[in-house]
């Protein structure tokens, strides 16, 4: 477990006075502090069956167990403590300034994991590149944060990851040498392009697509 300050994370717990910012809720409460499965808990930002049919899931969404046999808190404990998480608007202008500090402030840090990965995480499995996610997401962020997510959408390539693999497959029925060979394309192409926010790398998970944008 890692304790951030609201500082160090650039995020607030305390809403404001009124609880609400854009006429939304600051913070999201969430059923369970532990998901067996991931699961969108802000169910308008979900990119529609036009877009994406079947991800992300939704509470609501049938066949999937989301939260475990065993809770973490015992049903007989009483008052139930609350568990709530930023909403992604708050959380991607969250990721964005921790990114920007690390930029200025640690260069030598290792991006593989972190904000630049996570918010390429979140606009891969919302889908927030699309046209109509980017007017829901937009309008809920502010200032540089919003500028930097505008120009990182417009960035943004979503590449069919099972044509490199298939790509990688065809090649390697070839000569050992035409396989050392391909392995340096793809070496070389991956070292002039990364993911949004520089520095982060595109995820391996067994996904369909991933997201790769040319700097």
């Amino acid at each position: 477990m890692k304790i951030w300050s609201e500082e160090a994370a650039h995020l607030l717990v305390d809403p404001p006075a009124d609880g609400r910012v854009h006429n939304l809720p600051f913070l999201i409460e969430t059923p369970c502090c532990e998901a067996l499965n991931p699961v969108l808990l802000e169910s308008d930002m979900h990119p529609g069956l036009k877009i994406s049919a079947h991800r992300p899931s939704l509470l609501t969404t049938l066949n999937i167990r989301f939260l475990p046999h065993i809770t973490c808190q015992s049903a007989s404990r009483q008052p139930q403590s609350r568990v709530y998480i930023p909403t992604i608007s708050r959380y991607l202008e969250a990721l964005i300034a921790q990114h920007q500090w690390l930029k200025e402030n640690a260069r030598h840090a290792c991006h593989r994991s972190g904000p630049g990965a996570d918010v390429s995480y979140l606009i891969r499995y919302l889908f927030l590149e699309m046209p109509s996610q980017r007017e829901k997401i937009l309008p809920l962020m502010k200032g540089e944060s919003k500028n930097r997510m505008e120009e990182i959408l417009d960035q943004y390539k979503r590449t069919d990851k099972n044509r490199f693999t298939f790509r990688l497959m065809e090649e390697r029925t070839g000569c050992d040498g035409e396989v050392i060979l391909l392995d340096k394309m793809l070496s070389a192409r991956y070292s002039t392009i990364s993911s949004p926010l520089k520095g982060a790398s595109p995820s391996s998970s067994p996904s369909t697509t991933y997201p790769i944008v040319a700097m």
